[in-house]
């Protein structure tokens, strides 16, 4: 094949690339915009985690639950566990860690697996559990459309934004998923006086 037909077809490949990153930033930041100034709060996680709540409160809270036998500590320390027995084809396993701005909750990261996930059990990969998770979200928070994007420094996200309250959900690697929960007034607040 011609050299110049293959140059011309791969910078096409990477225009096109180029142009689809921008296309999902940009609609991102449409959605964002839009749900932004509906003004509506949607703070809910699960199990009543709320975006916002307090430093001490979601401490406070955490150790109620582990107490109750529901939230038990990472062997590390760094993290609180839940084990997620129902809405879900398999058992799974969150492992979720807080940030908070100002003392109140803004994000919430959880990572993800099936208990029973193993190379052999095709069923249980990150690709079934993102699946999984989707009909579940819709369970917990009423059903309303993802925005599938990618960037250059990540894999594939399906975004849901509800007002306030974004899910992000991505496939870490085949047996992982990481959700994450943001409160984007928050979120809008701290990176503002980052960047002051």
């Amino acid at each position: 094949m011609n050299p110049r037909i293959i140059r011309i077809a791969c910078f096409i490949c990477l225009l096109a690339n180029g142009c689809n990153t921008v296309s999902d930033t940009e609609r991102y930041r449409d959605l964002v915009s839009t749900e932004l100034n509906t003004g509506v709060k949607k703070n809910s996680i699960f199990l009543d985690l709320t975006l916002g709540m307090s430093e001490k409160i979601f401490y406070d809270y955490c150790w109620k639950m582990n107490n109750k036998k529901l939230f038990f500590n990472s062997h590390d320390n760094n993290a609180v566990i839940y084990q997620v027995n129902e809405g879900l084809k398999s058992e799974a396993t969150f492992r979720f860690t807080p940030e908070f701005y100002q003392a109140q909750l803004y994000k919430i990261s959880v990572d993800a697996h099936y208990d029973a996930f193993a190379p052999w059990n095709h069923n249980l990969f990150a690709d079934s559990l993102q699946k999984d998770l989707l009909r579940l979200f819709n369970n917990w928070y009423g059903h309303n459309q993802y925005l599938m994007i990618k960037n250059a420094s990540e894999e594939k996200s399906l975004i849901r934004i509800d007002g306030n309250r974004q899910i992000r959900i991505k496939k870490m690697n085949e047996k992982d998923i990481r959700i994450e929960y943001t409160d984007l007034f928050i979120e809008k607040l701290f990176h503002a006086k980052v960047s002051s």
